[in-house]
């Protein structure tokens, strides 16, 4: 983000794609072998427990794996109201391939030693794959902003903006967040010349979210970089761009612990498993 604004009038338009695949999440492997989930048996007598019926002690591990990938194209339109005042809107076509593999295995922790309780799949045995599979394609969340360069001396300008992202996509398809967002940023920059640098800062507040996501946290953006002519045809751009989500649901791992006894003998039992969890904590 530059502090200078296009002029008055002045109209501009722009196309931006990026394909993505998403192979980790908070340092777990979306592909297999990280994200290993346990479910419990149903409580058959509504007890609250799983010990006075032995064998609701079983439970069954559900190994996930995800392949992910989005497609965005993002065409974006630029016009000068005024001398210094900017507006513009992003409107992001998206596409998302995601394939889901469940492994799943049922762990006989109350029925191992009872050959006359047997827990199976309804298609036999006491391990079952399921797969799922989908594409969905359309309109994204649409972003409308505005610029305002409330200062340009000789050598340094500076201006300030806000960003309103609307929840226009479909977000049961993974197509938008379901999240309204207003972000308020400022920028300062040196003034067109062989080399001009610039930074900026801003606040994003967030309301809503999806069932996937979750309500969205607030955010924290941040970015500096500097633009160098190298020559009058060609100039090079850098920049570094980052964030920090604001007490964020995280992904950990953590241990659980399930309790369970066998039928001829009534001492409660436990054992531990490593399984995702979420804790809150700030992201970047």
């Amino acid at each position: 983000e530059r502090p200078l604004t296009a002029g008055k009038g002045k109209f501009s338009f722009a196309v931006n794609y990026q394909h993505g695949t998403w192979d980790r999440f908070e340092g777990q492997d979306l592909g297999g072998g990280d994200l290993n989930l346990y479910l419990t048996h149903e409580d058959t007598n509504q007890d609250g427990d799983n010990l006075n019926l032995w064998f609701e002690g079983d439970i069954i591990r559900a190994d996930l794996a995800i392949d992910l990938k989005t497609d965005t194209t993002v065409l974006f339109a630029n016009y000068g109201l005024a001398e210094r005042l900017d507006v513009g809107v992003a409107v992001p076509l998206q596409r998302v391939d995601l394939s889901a593999r469940i492994d799943t295995s049922i762990e006989p922790l109350a029925t191992s030693t009872d050959p006359a309780v047997i827990h199976q799949f309804e298609a036999g045995g006491s391990e079952f794959t399921y797969l799922e599979s989908g594409t969905a394609s359309g309109l994204g969340d649409v972003l409308v902003r505005g610029k305002w360069n409330f200062f340009r001396g000789a050598s340094a300008s500076a201006a300030v903006g806000t960003d309103l992202r609307l929840p226009t996509g479909k977000e049961e398809d993974l197509l938008g967040s379901g999240a309204t967002q207003l972000k308020l940023y400022g920028v300062v920059g040196g003034s067109p010349g062989r080399f001009s640098p610039r930074a900026g800062f801003g606040y994003t507040f967030s309301s809503g979210g999806s069932e996937f996501t979750g309500d969205l946290p607030d955010e924290l953006s941040y970015t500096a970089g500097f633009d160098l002519a190298l020559h009058p045809r060609f100039t090079f751009a850098a920049d570094f761009v980052g964030r920090t989500l604001l007490d964020a649901q995280r992904l950990v791992q953590t241990q659980e612990t399930f309790r369970y006894r066998l039928r001829t003998d009534p001492t409660v039992r436990e054992t531990t498993r490593t399984t995702p969890g979420t804790q809150s904590g700030n992201l970047g």
